[in-house]
């Protein structure tokens, strides 16, 4: 995991421990909300692996040192190179399960 990334999730982890008490339930939100992105950035960057968001909504993951051509007209939740998935979360974890997995045929 890369340190910058490290930091900034001891630094949310801190700031919620600490002042928990302090913090409305929103911000007590916002925070959590918070940290799992930075996990699931810092799980991206030490896979490999890159995502985009979708006009659907969508969030699309892949391999970083692949080079994709996606063409509009066509459907590409079956691509056996990428993983669409509605939440960012379910798309990295099935990506690196479903990625991985190629890695080891």
């Amino acid at each position: 995991m890369p340190k910058e990334l490290e930091s900034l999730i001891c630094f949310w982890k801190d700031s919620l421990a600490q002042h928990r008490l302090l913090m409305s339930p929103s911000v007590i939100y916002l925070v959590e909300q918070t940290i799992k992105s930075l996990q699931t950035l810092a799980n991206l960057a030490a896979g490999g692996l890159f995502v985009a968001r979708l006009n659907s909504g969508d969030w699309m993951v892949g391999k970083a040192n692949y080079i994709y051509h996606l063409d509009i007209t066509q459907n590409h939740y079956a691509d056996p190179n990428l993983v669409i998935r509605n939440t960012l979360a379910d798309a990295v974890s099935q990506a690196r399960v479903k990625l991985s997995g190629e890695a080891d045929e």
